[in-house]
């Protein structure tokens, strides 16, 4: 019975005054009264040192950890057995609640670092972003600038095309005319410069003919010597 009090309960030394003190568990059965008054005093301390009722509150804790304590004392004396089952369930409750305290210790911990990792990711992220539009906007600008040039070289090319074909034209017409008229004065010339009754017969074909008619004579009839000019020499006779 002593052997399983003492494994239940240890006994507590502390020195007051110079003076040591230890208290021991007592030996005495408890009754019905030591039960309600142990209740009272509970409600009592729980309402001095002014514990909270809900969420994780440590002067709740040990308030009820001493409360069972004593119920594990007071069951001790009257059954050892199932005061030493109570306190292998009192050891175990602890640890785990010493477990779930580290655990969550430990997820705070790595809850504080992810948040301060995600306001420093949030935070080059923004400045990541903001580069980015920065030079969206500056690409833009070049993009907006080479569509003006180069719709200012099209319209700049499409007039000078423009101008060149014109004065291409305009040089063909006149290349044109030029050789028309030097084709003419060559013929006038060499016509002029031959009487009509050189050559053959036959270079006047139709001589005969009325004074108010068309004589149409073949520059091959006219000039042998110059077979390579295709022209048709119309000459209105006197």
């Amino acid at each position: 019975m002593g052997f399983a009090q003492s494994c239940c309960v240890c006994h507590r030394e502390w020195v007051e005054d110079t003076q040591l003190w230890i208290q021991q568990v007592s030996s005495t059965p408890s009754t019905r009264m030591d039960v309600v008054h142990l209740q009272e005093q509970l409600d009592l301390k729980l309402q001095q040192r002014q514990a909270r009722e809900t969420g994780i509150c440590p002067v709740r804790r040990e308030l009820y950890s001493q409360c069972f304590d004593e119920l594990i004392r007071e069951v001790t004396i009257n059954c050892a057995e199932r005061g030493l089952l109570l306190l292998r369930v009192r050891d175990e409750i602890r640890m785990t609640i010493a477990a779930y305290q580290t655990l969550y210790e430990s997820s705070v911990a790595f809850g504080m670092r992810k948040a301060l990792q995600a306001e420093q990711g949030k935070s080059d992220m923004e400045r990541k972003i903001a580069e980015l539009e920065t030079e969206k906007r500056h690409l833009e600008r070049q993009v907006n600038e080479q569509k003006a040039k180069c719709e200012a070289t099209e319209k700049r090319e499409s007039e000078r095309r423009q101008v060149e074909e014109k004065k291409h034209n305009e040089e063909i017409q006149f290349l044109k005319r030029t050789n028309q008229q030097l084709k003419t004065a060559y013929v006038r010339k060499r016509w002029q410069s031959q009487p009509y009754g050189f050559g053959e017969s036959k270079c006047l074909p139709e001589r005969n003919t009325s004074h108010s008619g068309l004589c149409e004579l073949s520059a091959t009839q006219l000039f042998p010597q110059h077979q390579s000019v295709p022209l048709i020499l119309q000459k209105i006779k006197p």
